[in-house]
């Protein structure tokens, strides 16, 4: 009878060993089947910005200003342009008073000048122009004499008044003094000689893009979910 029980005792301890052993076994073929070790490497898109570089035309507002462009001439006693010796600028409204024996193009008797300038009327309107000249002057208004005033009285002064459409418009003056006394003066309405346009100017210009590229990116999975996400034969 107690050796029956030995045996018995025995054999139940036998089966649990084995069994726990088993029980352990299993926990770790859990954890290796289940633990992230088996590297899968996958192609994605990944946006990324690329900037671009370029130049363009871009169109500028610009104000403009009247400037009087001046060619200067000695020139004959019956007030004609002989031969040309020198350029310079005027403002747009001006006042030359040389005086008696003063420095018209560096103390020059027998000298003259042709300018030239641009004026921009916005809307239709009169314009006033005012015009001073000793010896003598002529305005042309788009080619075609506008004001003038006398070659042999002296000094003298002529004004005018004009309606002119909207537009752009080309003054040209002429100046002859042959000695004595010199001056001359140009002035008008300030509206037309300052103008708003567009230019276009070259300029570098950025531009941001997105875009896309394939990148490899490596992740971890069990050995379990590699072998049953893939097929063998």
């Amino acid at each position: 009878m107690v050796q029956n029980n030995t045996i018995k005792s025995y054999s139940t301890s036998k089966f649990f060993k084995k069994a726990y052993f088993t029980v352990i076994l299993l926990i770790i073929l859990a954890i290796i089947l289940s633990a992230p070790i088996i590297p899968k490497t996958i192609s994605v898109k990944e946006p990324y910005e690329r900037v671009e570089e370029y130049y363009e035309d871009v169109p500028v507002v610009v104000i403009k200003h009247t400037e009087w462009n001046v060619t200067w001439y000695a020139i004959s006693g019956d007030f004609k342009f002989i031969t040309e010796i020198g350029e310079s600028k005027f403002p747009a409204v001006f006042l030359y008073d040389w005086g008696y024996g003063g420095e018209v193009f560096n103390g020059r008797d027998y000298v003259g000048f042709k300018a030239t300038a641009l004026v921009k009327v916005q809307e239709r309107r009169p314009i006033w122009i005012n015009l001073t000249g000793d010896d003598g002057c002529e305005l042309y208004l788009n080619g075609t004499r506008f004001l003038s005033t006398s070659f042999y009285s002296g000094y003298k002064t002529e004004f005018a008044k004009v309606v002119l459409d909207p537009g752009a418009y080309v003054l040209t003056l002429y100046y002859f003094n042959r000695g004595g006394y010199a001056c001359v003066s140009f002035s008008t309405d300030p509206e037309i000689l300052e103008w708003k346009t567009i230019e276009y100017r070259r300029q570098l210009v950025q531009k941001t893009f997105t875009d896309y590229r394939n990148v490899s990116k490596t992740s971890y999975v069990s050995l379990l979910n590699y072998l049953l996400n893939n097929n063998y034969p």
